[in-house]
């Protein structure tokens, strides 16, 4: 197996997600940590990886780059990390605008380098079974579609940059694209999209919004908040088919089928490692990195996230949120 060697650049929370997952990965290695934070050298010395401040600055060899910063600063890095010739792992979103993640996308084919956005809930066991059934027709058909990510404000990065809408995208590209794109890799990009946004006056930003997508056959609806409220994680879906209705929230998948017993489907994880963040321990970053790496050794792109999903998920968010 061809060792694979990975420098992460940005050592907060979701970069430990991304370091914690890589010690369980066969053939993995981290080489460095990447951050111009003060914090960092310290979490690198933590993690015994050597630290540096900048990609330019890094002296020992590694194989790609991982980019856990900061959204606003991921167009930058990755442009910066495919000028050095590395492969590029980075997290969502790409970038907060469709002409922005086309760009990075034509540079890493014209370098002949590989561009991998993380959309983590494609690797998540619900999320491999509701393709699976609506790919097979298991049910028949889909017929509605609801889709929720609800959380809390993030007070705790309270004045941070999740609160400048050009540098954060706020709720659409911090929680729903990861909904949205279960949607489009699902049933592909919407005949009509429209967002529904509602809050209180005195903050700029939204805190519950509603989108509608519009297919032929189908209509698809989500919703997304930062509540002014204690409010707990939550998220899932729940999908109508000709045949049954299925139902994810949490760790738990129930089917209804028609004419049929009631059953849960078995969505745990082989894998499990605990994350730091707001999401109990799981196996989805392990799945994910673990296909990613996979892919960089057969030098292929991965077909669970694709180019025209993440172009196409930010084409919708670009649209919705200018008009809103």
């Amino acid at each position: 197996m061809k060792p694979i060697s990975v420098a992460i650049v940005g050592a907060g929370g979701m970069g430990n997600v991304h370091f914690q997952n890589y010690k369980h990965i066969e053939g993995v290695s981290v080489a460095a940590v990447v951050d111009k934070n003060a914090a960092a050298r310290s979490r690198a010395e933590e993690w015994g990886v050597p630290y540096f401040s900048s990609l330019d600055a890094v002296t020992v060899p590694f194989d790609a780059v991982d980019i856990c910063a900061p959204t606003f600063l991921h167009k930058e890095l990755v442009m910066r990390a495919l000028s050095l010739g590395k492969n590029v792992i980075c997290e969502k979103p790409l970038a907060l605008s469709e002409s922005d993640g086309a760009e990075l996308f034509s540079e890493a084919e014209k370098r002949g380098l590989r561009l991998y956005t993380a959309l983590v809930l494609q690797f998540t066991k619900a999320v491999e079974y509701l393709h699976k059934i609506v790919d097979e027709k298991t049910y028949g058909a889909p017929c509605s579609a609801h889709f929720f990510r609800l959380s809390e404000c993030p007070s705790w990065s309270k004045d941070s940059w999740l609160f400048e809408k050009d540098k954060s995208g706020f709720i659409p590209y911090d929680l729903h694209i990861h909904d949205l794109d279960i949607i489009v890799s699902l049933f592909g990009a919407p005949e009509n999209a429209r967002c529904y946004a509602n809050g209180r006056a005195s903050v700029p930003y939204p805190e519950h919004a509603t989108f509608v997508y519009e297919y032929e056959n189908l209509t698809v609806t989500a919703e997304a908040a930062w509540y002014n409220a204690p409010f707990p994680f939550t998220a899932g879906w729940r999908v109508q088919f000709e045949n049954a209705v299925i139902v994810c929230s949490g760790n738990d998948l129930t089917v209804y089928p028609a004419g049929g017993e009631t059953f849960r489907v078995n969505i745990d994880d082989e894998v499990t490692v605990a994350t730091g963040i707001n999401v109990p321990a799981v196996g989805w970053y392990y799945n994910e990195l673990s296909a990613f790496t996979e892919c960089l050794r057969r030098a292929e792109d991965c077909q669970r996230v694709s180019k025209y999903q993440v172009l196409a998920v930010l084409k919708i968010l670009d649209r919705l949120t200018k008009t809103n």
